[in-house]
């Protein structure tokens, strides 16, 4: 695993910050009556989706991060979860995307996995 870079946000807002948990139950439907539900897995990730405010040297950073140390978002990376406060390994469901806010200030909103 790699760490999140010290040099770039530590947290994301939380006015954005949404977590879907996995279903972990497989749903088979039946010829007469209620459908059977059975765990599918013992567990699942979670999808986790934030924004996070950087400056041009931060996205420039985060791009370097991006493509050398996860591989093209590939690979896996530890962040600390907002919520629980506790480090959790995540992985890029989909490469970040990012807008102008201000002078020098980029919203990044990201798409990642948080696995069990």
């Amino acid at each position: 695993m790699v760490a999140w870079p010290g040099s770039l946000p530590q947290s994301p807002l939380i006015g954005g910050y949404q977590r879907q948990d996995g279903n972990m139950a497989l749903r088979t439907a039946m010829d007469v009556g209620p459908a059977k539900l059975r765990k599918r897995a013992t567990a699942v990730p979670d999808a986790v989706s934030f924004s996070m405010l950087m400056t041009k040297s931060q996205l420039t950073t985060l791009e370097s991060f991006y493509e050398n140390s996860l591989n093209g978002g590939t690979d896996v990376v530890d962040f600390t979860d907002p919520i629980t406060n506790t480090t959790k390994q995540y992985r890029f469901l989909k490469r970040y995307d990012y807008r102008a806010v201000g002078d020098d200030l980029y919203e990044v909103r990201f798409d990642l996995e948080q696995l069990p």
